[in-house]
């Protein structure tokens, strides 16, 4: 198990890795490509339009203005291609500091040079000296360099806010993981307690009503009646008391499933109270085909206990609705309707909010609205559910 957590981790890494890589180099080219661009166009119509620099012959044709534009243009355009070619071949913005700068003189030079041959060329200069060759040399090395630079700090600027959001989802990944292994831990101790309580304290109660009704038979005849009735009440608080304490720290059917919990839940409601329970298919389906994990199914079992002791409580309700579905194999949709009194305009959640900040945290919702079909409140929880693949017996 570790060395595969090990290899998922590893490939997820030089996945990441590799698209981080992908993402600088679409920045860095991006970035140099509008800057080059920008100086190549800005360039040529300063030194033809503003300056009036035109060479001396145009390939044997006297100069004009639009031939001299467009070929200096021309020019320029290439000189950032071939920069734009360098920088993606070469990749500086992968290499440390020192080999990034001096990979970057090189292009920008090598660039540069090309540019003073093409021009000579092409007879753009009008002044053949070695004065303004190297001029034309110094200026485009600069003008590359600036462009580069720029292309760096916007890889940079990329960079930090990557890894700004990365540590940002990371802390929101491990306070969700925390606050998972906290409900894996609290059910673990719900189930405990509820087995003790289902089992030896169970049994105690049971010998001490045995011990009572053998008390009963060794007294006098009114003392005996008096112990009866208080091994009636020990009979009881066992069969009534323990069990739906047992019941409500761990439901005896959530093990089995989602619907017979659900269904175990409606059924404890009093004769009196109309339910209509709807375990849509989509549901049935899912836990039928995987095996949810106790905790999800615990928190919507308690969010509809929830539901259904406001309606009762709070609601004075009559008839209630419990409607279950899978919107998405991984969000489930509860609602519990009621044609009690409805949400007070300043209503307190109390016991909802604590469900409110668990959905919250876990990216669900929980919304509390008075009912558009039987006049009463309306509960809506939205579940985000992990769903694990149930494995062969």
């Amino acid at each position: 198990m570790t060395v595969h957590a090990f290899a998922w981790t590893s490939g997820v890494r030089r996945a990441w890795a590799d698209r981080d890589s992908r993402q600088d180099a679409r920045v860095m080219l991006t970035v140099t490509a509008t800057i080059g661009l920008l100086f190549a166009v800005a360039t040529s119509v300063q030194s033809v339009l503003a300056m009036g620099v035109y060479s001396a012959t145009l390939r044997g044709v006297p100069s004009a203005p639009v031939a001299e534009l467009l070929v200096r243009g021309l020019i320029n355009v290439a000189t950032v291609g071939l920069m734009l070619a360098l920088v993606a071949t070469l990749r500086p913005e992968r290499r440390s500091p020192p080999f990034a700068v001096l990979q970057s003189v090189l292009i920008v030079v090598g660039c540069a040079l090309v540019r003073a041959l093409v021009q000579l060329a092409t007879g753009v200069y009008a002044d053949r000296t070695a004065w303004v060759a190297f001029a034309e040399i110094v200026t485009t090395s600069a003008a590359c360099l600036v462009t580069m630079l720029i292309g760096f700090a916007m890889v940079g600027v990329w960079r930090r806010l990557r890894a700004g959001e990365r540590e940002r989802v990371q802390s929101q990944l491990e306070t969700v993981l925390a606050y998972r292994e906290l409900q894996e831990e609290e059910l673990r101790v719900r189930r405990e307690v509820a087995q003790g309580i289902h089992g030896s304290v169970q049994s105690v109660f049971v010998m001490l009503e045995a011990e009572l009704d053998d008390v009963a038979t060794r007294v006098e005849p009114t003392e005996a009646a008096r112990i009866r009735r208080a091994s009636g009440t020990v009979r009881d608080l066992r069969e009534r008391e323990l069990r739906s304490l047992s019941g409500v720290l761990y439901p005896v059917d959530l093990d089995r499933g989602l619907d017979p919990a659900l269904t175990a839940l409606v059924m404890r409601l009093p004769a009196h109270i109309a339910v209509q329970a709807r375990f849509h298919d989509s549901a049935r389906a899912l836990d039928a085909r995987a095996t949810l994990p106790p905790s999800t199914r615990l928190l919507l079992v308690r969010t509809a206990e929830e539901a259904l002791s406001n309606a009762l409580r709070h609601g004075g309700a009559s008839s209630v609705t419990v409607d279950l579905e899978f919107e998405t194999p991984t969000r489930a949709r509860l609602v519990v309707d009621d044609d009690g009194s409805g949400p007070a305009a300043e209503a307190s959640w109390s016991g909802l909010d604590r469900l409110r900040r668990h959905l919250d945290l876990l990216g669900g919702s929980l919304v509390l609205t008075r009912s558009t079909g039987l006049g009463g409140a309306t509960l809506t929880a939205v579940v985000p559910v992990d769903v694990e693949p149930a494995t062969a017996p």
